[in-house]
């Protein structure tokens, strides 16, 4: 019986790719795309499991890449260079393993998920619209800009903005 908790990440740029062999990975360009605890049947007559994280992860990827995808799932089909994250718990900060999607196999990573990057997506879009919806050059919208995301957060959040290849970056950062 399977009693693991799964989030699967990809990346936010398709035509980004990773290096499957290295060991730490920038976590502004991977997104959450699936939650779930593993249900007993959920991997059932996708592939053989044994309950071991090297099975269970070649069924996840046989199971994402049949096309029949959970309801809630919001990714493409699973390939080289998403991260999978494996937990007893379903808090996840009590411990799990991560995981890369390899050429052949997985490779066990070191990694944390950007805590800030749904703010970040958010405010590059606004800027973004902002410099459309005006005609606005990038640095006066920056100057004026207030993101209320970071104002109303419980935490002490800064925040700032540059231009990359012509399109909006933003770092969000907790003092």
């Amino acid at each position: 019986m399977i009693s693991k908790y799964v989030k699967i990440y990809q990346e936010n740029d398709p035509t980004f790719r990773v290096d499957d062999k290295v060991k730490l990975y920038d976590a502004d360009k991977y997104h959450l795309v699936y939650k779930a605890r593993l249900n007993v049947g959920m991997l059932d007559g996708v592939a053989e499991h044994n309950g071991s994280d090297e099975s269970i992860l070649n069924a996840l990827f046989d199971l994402f890449n049949c096309g029949n995808y959970p309801e809630d799932y919001k990714g493409h089909s699973m390939s080289v260079g998403d991260i999978v994250v494996l937990s007893d718990h379903e808090s996840f900060e009590m411990g799990s393993d991560k995981y890369i999607c390899a050429s052949f196999g997985w490779n066990k990573i070191e990694w944390k998920p950007n805590p800030f990057a749904k703010i970040e997506e958010k405010i590059a879009k606004e800027i973004t619209e902002i410099m459309k919806r005006d005609g606005k050059e990038f640095d006066d919208v920056v100057e004026d800009y207030i993101s209320e995301d970071v104002r109303n957060s419980d935490k002490d959040l800064g925040w700032d903005a540059e231009m990359v290849d012509g399109k909006v970056k933003v770092n969000v950062w907790e003092w």
